[in-house]
């Protein structure tokens, strides 16, 4: 009898100590690029891609979490990381640098491991690198005259910005208008079905060429678009005070024309009646 019973008591403390053990966890919180290129094209690529995620369980003062970049390219890069303690545990890499020298499609992989073995794995979204680019450009407009030309009788539109997306409304590239109204972006060759269009703009204004307000193409080679620009026949009445032979009138305004221009704003006013 005392021998069963010494022998549970080894148990229980045996089970005691497993179960006062601190409980480890690794969670991945996301994988960005941290790196300004784009597109990607043409290789040679660099990338940045930085891992962030959250540890509870280890000691920040004594304890490292690995990462394990693995570039679907047949590389890898292996390195540790300290742990950050604030309100909650937590580690991190800034942009872990790679280069793709050659065209594809790459799934990076990366794996963070605790101390004790613990472990997370994060896949990223696929990495798509380009055999080439091509150029899109053109002018934003005041179309003066409505032809739908961009002539010598029109105004250039500043800060308008030029969004292009995939068939899937994806983000491909995006650009400015200059003070010249001259737009340029890159984007990567070989796309099909990809819109662009204007965006950002003033309110009291609306695309006008082309009528739907966007054009579709494909990334077959450099082209340009040109995008006038007219005014909303949406009016607002504004008041305006003047004095004329030392009798004060108001006249009551309807502003039918209101454009950006070069960083300047135009406004056309049409007297409806004075008081």
């Amino acid at each position: 009898m005392k021998n069963l019973i010494q022998k549970i008591l080894i148990v229980f403390a045996i089970a005691l100590s497993v179960n006062s053990k601190a409980q480890t966890t690794v969670d991945f919180t996301n994988l960005v690029d941290s790196s300004s290129v784009w597109p990607y094209c043409p290789p040679p690529i660099p990338i940045g891609l930085q891992a962030m995620g959250t540890v509870t369980g280890y000691n920040p003062v004594t304890d490292s979490i690995s990462l394990h970049y693995f570039w679907d390219d047949g590389t890898d890069t292996l390195f540790k990381v300290g742990i950050s303690s604030s309100t909650f545990d937590y580690f991190g890499s800034n942009g872990v640098p790679h280069i793709y020298t050659l065209a594809g499609i790459y799934d990076v992989k990366v794996i963070a491991t605790g101390p004790d073995g613990t472990a997370d794995t994060m896949i990223n979204i696929p990495i798509t690198i380009y055999s080439g680019c091509t150029t899109v450009d053109g002018y934003c407009y005041n179309d003066n005259n409505g032809n739908c030309l961009f002539d010598a009788g029109d105004d250039t539109l500043a800060g308008v910005g030029i969004n292009i997306a995939d068939a899937s409304g994806a983000y491909v590239g995006y650009a400015y208008s200059n003070t010249s109204g001259y737009y340029s972006v890159s984007v990567p060759t070989g796309l099909v079905g990809l819109q662009i269009s204007p965006s950002g703009y003033s309110g009291w204004s609306v695309v006008s060429c082309p009528v739907s307000g966007s054009y579709t193409f494909n990334s077959t080679g450099s082209m340009s678009f040109d995008f006038g620009f007219s005014c909303s026949l949406a009016g607002y009445d504004l008041y305006t005070y003047h004095s004329y032979s030392g009798v004060e009138h108001r006249a009551v305004m309807q502003a039918f024309r209101f454009m950006r221009v070069s960083h300047h704003a135009l406004l056309w006013l049409q007297p409806l009646h004075l008081h």
